[in-house]
């Protein structure tokens, strides 16, 4: 919580341009608590490697073909790229699925129940962060609009992301729930 008010204030209140360049570091802490977080649990480490794998593979699809997302071109403030795509964003992936799929398996409804409340809140947190994230410079779509194919496109993705997490009978994570709450607040203060 400390990072993520820190990061509203330099970066919402004071529009501090050092403190949004430090996007990757915090990326990287977030998600090696989240590891830490899921230590004991081998088939969620390699669940979460998979994410990590598919999303990098979907953004590169998106970015270089159009076919997923829409026209968009990522800029510099998620850190270091591998062939246009910012080798990063499959921890974007990571940290928001296992959020979500943690959130729909505590229900405890049916699985195919599950994969879509995981997948629609999923989409629901892409929505909340679009715009946030074109102002700030992560990415930029090539008409300045963002798709609803966009929106498409992350819930069928999550469907197939969640069905593997449904499919491993993986238990929720409690940090990945605080942690999805966390950035959902950061991202709302930085919308308004």
């Amino acid at each position: 919580m400390l990072f993520h008010l820190i990061g509203w204030i330099g970066i919402g209140v004071l529009h501090n341009a050092q403190i949004l360049q430090a996007t990757p570091i915090h990326l990287l802490l977030m998600a090696l608590l989240l590891v830490i977080s899921a230590r004991h649990d081998r088939r969620l480490l390699g669940w979460m490697g998979g994410v990590f794998v598919l999303g990098y593979v979907v953004e590169w699809i998106g970015i270089h073909t159009g076919l997923l997302f829409g026209n968009y071109r990522y800029g510099s403030v998620l850190g270091t790229q591998l062939d246009a795509v910012p080798l990063l964003i499959g921890l974007n992936w990571v940290t928001v699925l296992t959020g979500a799929c943690s959130v729909t398996a505590m229900a405890n409804r049916p699985r195919w129940q599950q994969v879509l409340g995981a997948a629609l809140i999923a989409t629901a947190f892409d929505w909340l962060i679009e715009p946030v994230a074109v102002r700030l410079g992560y990415w930029q779509w090539v008409d300045g609009t963002i798709p609803a194919f966009n929106y498409l496109c992350w819930f069928g993705v999550s469907v197939v992301m969640a069905a593997g997490w449904t499919a491993l009978r993986l238990r929720p994570n409690h940090f990945a729930i605080a942690l999805l709450l966390i950035e959902a607040v950061f991202f709302a203060l930085l919308r308004l």
